[in-house]
């Protein structure tokens, strides 16, 4: 009897021995699983390099190994718990590089998973490729970023320099470093019709070309002046003659009129000596006063004891401006005219427009008055002259 028990048991021994061996040897498999990479680079090349991956940071592999294992994995890869950390080191041949390519591989044994479970990474799919970029730094000016044009007056920037970090190929690049746009504040008077004072503390640019870069400061503090809004004038003004006091010539146009040609099948004509001048200034109803001259005080107009009449053809025009106003376009000469000689000699010359005797007013006193002992004097009327030198034949006197 004790031995049919103990055959009994020994029997049962054995099933429960083969039935466990058969358990341990089930396979379960996990196929083509996405293993998220995340790659460094090394503590010496921290500070000099920038990594950049150029595609999905990921392997895919494959796992087999017994059920139980396989489920714990399973636990392990929803609780993002299986991942790959590497670290990637710049070799000295390729240290001094602005920018390479590369690519990192990732073996099997990196990927930590539990004991009995085996790794298969397809081929072609566990190499990663990457960018690496030479950092520098280079001090810089600052730039203000700005929708002003011209009426952005006064610029003071502090500091007007900063070091700036970044890529190699990026930074030399650099001439300076903007900030990022600069936006008028809500309450700024913009119709002011003087300069506004402007202050503001201005974040600099973190990102140039898509790369990222660094400044130190990142801040800089921003003061300026905000003029007034500007408009672009067309004058037409008449030319007018500077000459020293007592001068014994006057000035005539060798041609009474001119051919003014805008459209080829329209002509029309206007007096001689009126030119069109196009200035920008601040803005106001009213155009700005001008006055265009030819300057006669010079020593080649001061011939004395030959009173004969003398032709010019080619004399530079000067203009005389209210202040904030500059001209974009103007005739450089003026026409043709004479320098007769006067009868009688004046003792002092005066403001004279085209058939009127009486002398005109000056500019207003922002604009620069003629020296001492010098007048401003328009071209005389068309016939002045004539009259004078048959009067002179009337009397007796030698015709110019």
């Amino acid at each position: 009897m004790l031995d049919r028990l103990i055959s009994v048991a020994v029997a049962v021994s054995l099933a429960f021995l083969v039935w466990l061996h058969s358990r341990t040897r089930e396979q379960e498999t996990l196929d083509n699983i996405p293993i998220p990479v995340q790659i460094q680079l090394s503590a010496q090349d921290t500070e000099r390099y920038l990594l950049e991956l150029n595609g999905p940071s990921q392997v895919v592999a494959s796992f087999t190994g017994p059920a139980a294992r396989i489920r714990e994995l399973r636990g392990q890869l929803q609780r993002g718990e299986i991942h790959v950390a590497s670290h990637y080191a710049v070799s000295a041949d390729r240290a001094n590089e602005a920018r390479y390519l590369d690519t990192i591989g990732v073996k099997p044994e990196e990927i930590q998973v539990p004991p009995g479970v085996h790794v298969t990474v397809l081929a072609g799919q566990n190499r990663i490729p990457v960018t690496i970029r030479r950092m520098i730094e280079r001090p810089l000016p600052v730039t203000l970023d700005h929708a002003l044009d011209d009426r952005l007056g006064t610029l003071q920037i502090e500091p007007p320099t900063v070091v700036v970090r970044g890529p190699q190929e990026v930074v030399e690049r650099l001439a300076s470093i903007p900030t990022r746009p600069f936006l008028l504040p809500r309450n700024t008077p913009t119709d002011s019709l003087e300069d506004v004072p402007l202050r503001s503390g201005m974040d600099l640019r973190d990102e140039i070309d898509g790369q990222t870069i660094h400044t130190f400061p990142d801040r800089v503090m921003v003061r300026a002046t905000l003029r007034p809004k500007r408009k672009t004038y067309e004058v037409r003004i008449p030319v007018q003659f500077l000459c020293p006091a007592n001068c014994p010539w006057q000035p005539q146009w060798a041609s009474q009129t001119k051919i003014i040609e805008n459209d080829p099948s329209q002509t029309r004509t206007e007096p001689t000596g009126m030119i069109t001048v196009k200035l920008i200034g601040p803005a106001q109803d009213e155009a700005p006063p001008v006055r265009a001259f030819v300057d006669l005080t010079g020593r080649e107009f001061q011939i004395l004891g030959d009173l004969r009449p003398r032709l010019y053809t080619d004399e530079p025009i000067q203009l005389q401006l209210p202040k904030e106003f500059q001209v974009t376009h103007c005739p450089s000469r003026v026409e043709a005219f004479h320098l007769y000689p006067r009868y009688p000699r004046a003792e002092r010359l005066e403001f004279l427009s085209p058939g009127l005797a009486a002398p005109l007013p000056l500019l207003p006193s922002d604009v620069a008055e003629p020296t001492e002992g010098q007048k401003l004097l328009m071209p005389a009327a068309s016939g002045l002259f004539p009259k004078m030198v048959e009067g002179s034949r009337r009397e007796g006197k030698a015709s110019p």
